[in-house]
């Protein structure tokens, strides 16, 4: 039994920054560019049926930064905080690379299925080791 007041959705961080480093990328800028043309044209309507619904000024405000947040969300994703200066954007995305390769071996219906899934982590795996391992070692050297 779920309690009276128990919240529907995850509450969100609002602290946790967009990735804005992404949009050096040409791709990402224009992936962004579309999907924000495409949520304002659907804003732009309801601005010109704003007469018959009675939305007022503020509420068009917060319903344009909410359009902009979760666009940007879409596209960009959240800003990744880690310490170490050595971890670059290719070894943190072949990190979650390892992180999908591991979920699929937990979600395998059939050994079959588990044996390749397995197979698999472990090829990410070495990857992520041979690329990880030199950095790591020339940063400890240079300290």
């Amino acid at each position: 039994m779920v309690p009276k007041n128990f919240p529907q959705s995850l509450p969100v961080d609002t602290r946790q920054g967009l990735a804005t480093e992404l949009l050096k990328d040409d791709t990402k800028r224009e992936q962004l560019k579309l999907k924000m043309n495409n949520r304002y044209d659907a804003l732009r309507l309801l601005m010109q049926q704003e007469t018959n619904t009675g939305l007022t000024l503020v509420d068009l405000w917060d319903s344009m930064k909410r359009v902009w947040k979760e666009s940007a969300e879409l596209v960009l994703g959240n800003k990744r905080h880690h310490n170490q200066p050595w971890i670059s954007q290719q070894t943190l995305d072949k990190l979650d690379e390892r992180r999908k390769a591991k979920a699929n071996v937990n979600q395998a219906q059939t050994r079959q299925q588990k044996k390749q899934a397995q197979q698999i982590s472990a090829e990410v795996h070495k990857q992520v080791r041979a690329q990880v391992a030199p950095i790591r070692d020339s940063t400890w050297m240079n300290w």
